[in-house]
């Protein structure tokens, strides 16, 4: 009973931790209670939960980090897992590990939205539900796929979807849990797993008429937890989305009040409603006029053999490359005689070190472009692959260059990232930062699964409904608003958790 003394509310007195926390840190108690909240104390009145959260602390004392010190956020894996303390953990190691190879920790300062993503991709946060928790918009069906696969880097929209988690779950649900004084943690967005899986609800509207079929099938295989928080709402859905969002918080469109300062009622300058890319964002080569032609028959394969003399180590190890019709396998491996790149060029794989690892890359929709930096001598191998095509061979363009390295680093953080420090993006040459000449990037559109409570929505007119939108509403939603520039972006944000609160 020791520790459900320590999590009865006290809004005025911080709550000492427990002995089994590696440090002796302090943290207020919400003022105010909230539906997760509540179901926190709940659980933790069930002695075998409360041990098992307990267990859970003292496992990762060696890993601890300062939000660890919210009991709140700590809760979640355990929950996640059921209260199995051991798989919570390993949940939790997982994640701080795919945090590492993602960069999430540095993603807010070294990663910059690209503006087609911030423009053309749904979502967006408007308001809070009912419960104080900030809603994300998401008119799904309005996306263009093909437009923002041909306009993107597979890392932009990968990195993307984790800078608007990032900023939620580290800039705004504290600023809403400090402005209603409730436990606002919950996040809808997974990303290969590593994030937790609670979310307060998801509401489904206007969905294909096959939607209800499939997801009935599907929902056996989800936890029931998840079940319950997912929705799939009729033709009365603006009668039901007022019972849990507030008229003056819904936008006119979905059966609100909300307009825009301009009167839009589909409050366009806080949810982006996605359309048709325009051609101009099209990625574009960057060497354009140095790319070699060739072509790789079926069931073969291309190899180039780039060399770094001894003393020339380290070295940039550039690629570019498109095909023109179908994808293509890729890889890069460093061959030597004895495993570190010297002596005579080998056959046998157990001497290769490789360095991209080999993957069929879709070079048919956009150029894939990379870098890496080479740390030895030796013979290093770029590889095409249309090994797995039985009857088409494959027109490939591609250029290769070994340079300086000059402090840089690989932009090999994702697998198969095709990331090129000088992408060409309609003229403009874009890194993660772009340039001053360049178009301001806008996270207007941002479009994370945020939530505790989600809804998935048409796109109502003007522009015309598409067939499907998805609103999060929800403890853990990202608060994105379009505006001019990204420094405009995290203030309007500001403004809007000052407004929400009021």
């Amino acid at each position: 009973m020791k520790r459900l003394r320590q999590l009865t509310p006290q809004p005025t007195t911080p709550v000492s931790r427990s002995t089994a926390s590696p440090n002796g840190v302090n943290f207020q108690f919400p003022s105010e209670h909230n539906a997760y909240s509540q179901a926190v104390l709940q659980d933790l009145m069930d002695p075998k939960k409360a041990r098992a959260f307990e267990r859970l602390k003292s496992n990762v004392a060696d890993i601890w980090r300062p939000e660890f010190d919210d009991d709140f956020y700590l809760f979640r894996w355990v929950k996640a897992r059921q209260f199995d303390a051991k798989k919570a953990e390993q949940m939790l190691r997982d994640h701080l590990e795919w945090r590492r190879e993602f960069r999430a920790d540095e993603i807010l300062e070294e990663f910059a939205m690209p503006t087609v993503l911030a423009d053309y991709y749904t979502g967006g946060f408007c308001g809070h539900d009912r419960e104080g928790r900030p809603v994300w918009y998401d008119p799904i069906g309005r996306n263009d796929p093909e437009g923002l696969a041909r306009s993107a880097t597979r890392e932009e929209l990968i990195r993307g979807r984790i800078y608007v988690s990032e900023w939620t779950c580290r800039r705004l649900l504290p600023r809403r849990r400090a402005a209603t004084g409730r436990a606002i943690y919950q996040l809808t967005v997974n990303l290969r797993g590593q994030l937790s899986r609670d979310h307060g609800l998801a509401l489904v509207i206007n969905a294909p008429s096959l939607f209800p079929a499939l997801f009935n099938m599907l929902k056996p295989l989800l936890h029931k937890d998840t079940q319950s928080k997912i929705h799939v709402l009729g033709d009365n859905y603006q009668e039901l989305l007022r019972q849990y969002i507030a008229p003056d918080q819904l936008p006119v469109c979905y059966g609100g009040t909300r307009r825009d300062p301009d009167g839009d009622p589909t409050c366009s300058s806080c949810v982006c409603y996605g359309g048709q890319v325009p051609t101009e964002y099209y990625l574009r080569p960057l060497n354009a006029d140095k790319l070699i032609q060739s072509s790789v028959g079926r069931r073969s394969a291309l190899k180039v053999d780039l060399t770094v003399k001894p003393g020339e180590a380290p070295v940039n190890l550039d690629w570019e490359f498109v095909t023109e019709e179908g994808d293509i396998g890729f890889e890069v491996y460093l061959q030597g005689s004895n495993g570190n790149g010297a002596g005579p060029e080998s056959t046998d794989q157990q001497q290769r070190q490789y360095i991209v690892q080999l993957g069929r890359v879709e070079s048919d929709i956009r150029p894939i472009s990379g870098s890496v930096v080479c740390q030895l001598p030796g013979t290093y191998i770029v590889k095409f692959d249309n090994g797995h095509s039985w009857t088409r061979s494959k027109k490939l363009s591609y250029y290769l260059e070994l340079r300086p390295t000059n402090g840089d680093q690989s932009l090999l953080q994702l697998p198969f990232a095709d990331c090129h420090p000088k992408r060409r993006r309609g003229g403009v040459r874009l890194r993660f930062v772009p340039p001053e000449d360049a178009p301001t990037p806008t996270p207007s559109s941002l479009s994370a699964s945020a939530s505790a409570a989600s809804v998935e929505l048409p796109a109502p007119p003007p522009p015309p409904p598409p067939p499907q939108t998805v609103i999060h509403t929800g403890s853990n939603s990202r608060g994105l608003t379009r505006q001019e520039s990204q420094e405009s972006f995290h203030t309007a944000c500001s403004h809007l958790s000052d407004t929400e609160s009021s």
